[in-house]
């Protein structure tokens, strides 16, 4: 799905983060006094309040490892949406740190074994005791055990060899949100993409949800770029997503 994807084709879209391009509020009032070089030149610099704003939030972005990439909307031009991509190797450390669970090899988990005593064996000679052919059958299967993700074991878990699949869509989106709610866009406590979109410095933040069917006229990026675009002016983007968050 090329909606889906940053415009090389590989690297895959985990969240999106979306602006109005007409911003014209006044300037910002801070002196640049940070103790950031970056923070006090974006800061310092002259332009849109908001628009400095969002510059010093995807500087810091990049800063953690997060790659951006910045695109017009299509049917609606004065939305402006920054694609983010979280590599594996960055992916991998925080999921570590969040205590992400993934499921362990079905090769490495111990067989279980029970040893049974003359009280077990006169319950099997009772047949009205044994649990039937179906049951039995889903207690023989293995179940899928879990552990908290660790780097240096990534071997261990199942589906290592695979990158791009190895880490769900859910994890992939727990992971980036967490880094957007922790990035600095300001001095102080100006920390988080839900302040800033209280601020309405963006209209909307979201992940690309999969779907269940594939229409190959419309795209998910299609409907939210036209919901965009239709929406009233007299309307506020910022109190709708945050409302129905």
């Amino acid at each position: 799905m090329r909606y889906a994807y940053f415009s090389d084709g590989r690297r895959r879209i985990d969240y999106v983060l979306a602006y109005e391009m007409h911003d014209e509020e006044e300037s910002d009032s801070d002196s640049g006094s940070s103790d950031d070089p970056v923070a006090r030149f974006i800061l310092s610099s002259s332009g849109p309040k908001k628009a400095k704003r969002r510059r010093m939030y995807e500087q810091n972005l990049l800063r953690k490892g997060l790659e951006l990439e910045f695109v017009r909307g299509e049917l609606c031009s004065n939305i402006g949406f920054v694609l983010v991509h979280i590599p594996f190797d960055l992916l991998c450390r925080h999921a570590e740190k969040l205590g992400i669970e993934m499921r362990v090899r079905l090769d490495l988990r111990p067989e279980r074994k029970v040893n049974e005593g003359w009280i077990d064996e006169k319950i099997q000679r009772c047949g009205w005791l044994h649990f039937d052919e179906k049951t039995s059958k889903l207690l023989k299967e293995p179940r899928n055990q879990y552990h908290p993700f660790t780097y240096d074991e990534m071997e261990c878990y199942d589906g290592y060899d695979d990158p791009d699949n190895f880490f769900s869509s859910a994890d992939r989106i727990y992971v980036v949100h967490d880094i957007l709610c922790r990035t600095r866009f300001g001095q102080d406590d100006r920390v988080g993409i839900d302040s800033m979109l209280q601020q309405n410095i963006y209209c909307a933040a979201y992940p690309l949800h999969e779907v269940t069917f594939y229409c190959p006229q419309f795209s998910i990026s299609f409907y939210l770029q036209l919901f965009f675009a239709f929406l009233p002016s007299a309307f506020s983007v910022s109190s709708f997503w945050i409302h129905n968050q």
